[in-house]
């Protein structure tokens, strides 16, 4: 994927040679198998969840251009460190969140709880629910760029060890280095780089920033979500 500046709103050039402008705002976001996709008719953009946390965090709603060459944005390192470094290098400025929360109020679907409340500023926060004490069970993040950067993007894509054998019944494929990956279990696997007890919610963070943006978020507000997953977060919202 190339990333450009341009006039006008953020979006995606698609179709032959890139001829098809869309903007964010345009495409509709929809729950895909362990991540998120988003839609304008017949054009589609597949895990786009890190890559759009990073433009969140940096608020890049105007000036830039992604011209995917496939319908699937790369997954590079599994974090969204990669495409924070990227807008860093493009430079463009921030421009103020595009949506509010304007009342308080509470969904709640399944295992998932969100709580959203007005605020002069924009604070998002989650907890992993899990019993396991090795694991911090809760994220934070209050608008700072740098902090996502140095923070929050660098946190890896992680799964319970349980989990894997129903990943791969449905047809979940991670082309990752090992490096790139935690696997908690009665052991936590983690090559590379030391893991710290707070990563995997830093990380559960990063895809709720992501999928807020997908919706034109995060908002100038708070919001608050227990247990989040793509397809209840984009439900709820």
């Amino acid at each position: 994927v190339r990333l450009s500046r341009r006039d006008g709103p953020s979006g995606f050039a698609l179709g032959p040679g890139g001829a098809q402008f869309l903007p964010f705002s345009e495409m509709l976001p929809e729950a895909a198998l362990l991540s998120t996709s988003v839609r304008a008719g017949a054009f589609v953009v597949r895990t786009v969840e890190h890559c759009f946390a990073a433009i969140a965090a940096h608020g890049v709603h105007e000036g830039l251009c992604l011209s995917p060459s496939d319908v699937e944005l790369p997954l590079l390192d599994g974090t969204a460190a990669p495409w924070s470094h990227a807008l860093l290098e493009l430079g463009i400025a921030a421009s103020p969140a595009r949506c509010r929360v304007v009342r308080a109020f509470e969904v709640t679907d399944g295992p998932s709880t969100y709580t959203f409340r007005p605020s002069g500023q924009t604070h998002v926060s989650c907890v992993l629910r899990t019993d396991d004490r090795r694991l911090a069970k809760e994220a934070s993040w209050s608008g700072s760029a740098n902090d996502f950067h140095e923070r929050i993007a660098v946190a890896r894509t992680f799964a319970f060890a349980r989990d894997l054998d129903a990943y791969a019944r449905l047809g979940a494929e991670v082309h990752l280095d090992p490096a790139d990956v935690i696997v908690i279990g009665d052991e936590i696997y983690s090559y590379g780089r030391a893991f710290q007890p707070d990563e995997p919610v830093r990380h559960k963070l990063l895809d709720l920033m992501g999928d807020l943006f997908a919706h034109g978020g995060p908002p100038m507000g708070e919001i608050h979500a227990v247990a989040p997953g793509h397809a209840r977060t984009h439900a709820a919202i």
